[in-house]
């Protein structure tokens, strides 16, 4: 299906994925576009429950026709995946997605089921923290009728037959012709311009990749070396049925505004408004940029409101994701190869004729492993 969008609102740099799993299980929340109160689990993403371990999110955009575009996306940890050895240091793993979506009678509406490969040189790849370092995006698409449903989830590692499974239910709004609108919020870690379009997380000139956990860390300490960035989650969405501009000059302009909330404190913050901004068109996307650096750990509860200045017309979105803070990496060890270890005998034999507590030290070093 060809989807008919807008211009490029902003492009920013790149930040890290986020493969933790958070304190979602407590959140609770209601979203809003229009005056539509949605309930509680429509908010937030799922996680599996079986032998594999993957978080589920979904987004709906305007479609052709009066229906709706879905995308849903996957977060999964290859090292979960058994991994079979093709050639010398070609590692190559088969998994197969299967979706189901049902709707608000559970009839079933819809079905996918693809079959991935994942191929690596390192099967394993852990990070300074101790923890594997990979994660693995993919992402299913659909045209829904505007409804509420609910998708099952199945994951199935080809090579041990090891499956997870999750279930997820999501509104496909109506996205109707005389009112304005904007798209679900689609939380990213990482955004950068790509003008290929060949790819299945490219957006109108941007290469948007999924963050499904809505989970962002962010680090107790910059790593030595490194060059300090801030931590930062961005938000896309797209914005339908904006007036058309008239003589006066702030019609042609919308605003943003949005403010995050925290699940702990209750207490908000406000973000610095986007005031006068230019509108693309009768319908545009825009992407936000949210440095969450100063965040205490907690879950949140983004609120984005979108007022068009030639009406006054006004619509929000509500979204909840999560900032953790992992502890910081236990120091480095160092282990001596059999060599140097000689070498520290010989020293610590002749500093040990030098005292009896030297002697001691001496005597439990040759003890030692």
């Amino acid at each position: 299906m060809t989807r008919a969008i807008l211009t490029l609102c902003g492009l920013l740099f790149l930040s890290a994925v986020s493969p933790a799993r958070g304190a979602f299980e407590k959140a609770d929340t209601t979203a809003v576009n229009d005056t539509t109160a949605i309930a509680d689990p429509i908010l937030l993403p799922a996680n599996s429950t079986g032998d594999l371990d993957f978080a589920l999110d979904m987004a709906g955009f305007m479609g052709a026709d009066g229906k709706t575009y879905m995308e849903m996306y996957l977060l999964l940890r290859p090292s979960q995946f058994t991994l079979e050895e093709i050639k010398k240091q070609l590692y190559q793993g088969k998994f197969e997605i299967e979706a189901v979506i049902y709707d608000g009678n559970d009839t079933e509406v819809h079905r996918i089921k693809e079959e991935r490969l994942y191929e690596t040189d390192q099967p394993v790849l852990v990070s300074r923290r101790g923890h594997e370092e990979r994660v693995s995006m993919d992402m299913l698409a659909m045209v829904l009728n505007p409804g509420t449903y609910r998708a099952d989830v199945t994951i199935t590692d080809k090579n041990s037959k090891k499956e997870g499974a999750a279930s997820k239910p999501f509104l496909a709004d109506l996205y109707d012709d005389d009112r304005l609108m904007i798209s679900d919020l689609q939380f990213s870690a990482q955004v950068q311009q790509d003008s290929t379009q060949n790819h299945r997380f490219s957006k109108n000139g941007l290469h948007v990749l999924p963050n499904p956990t809505r989970i962002f860390e962010k680090w107790a300490e910059q790593p030595s070396g490194e060059t300090y960035k801030p931590k930062i989650m961005y938000i896309y969405f797209e914005m339908y049925n904006l007036a058309a501009a008239t003589d006066v000059e702030a019609s042609a302009t919308y605003d943003v505004t949005y403010s995050v909330t925290s699940h702990t404190s209750s207490m908000a913050y406000p973000m610095p408004p986007q005031k006068n901004q230019a509108k693309p068109g009768r319908s545009g996307q825009k992407l936000i940029a949210l440095d969450i650096t100063s965040f205490p750990q907690d879950v949140y509860t983004l609120e984005l409101s979108v007022k068009d200045n030639a009406t006054g017309e006004a619509v929000t979105r509500q979204c909840i994701f999560e900032v953790m803070q992992p502890p910081p990496p236990p120091p480095p060890v160092t282990v001596l190869s059999e060599d140097k270890a000689k070498r520290g005998e010989k020293m610590l034999r002749v500093m040990a004729t030098n005292g009896i507590a030297m002697n001691r030290d001496y005597d439990l070093y040759k003890r030692l492993n």
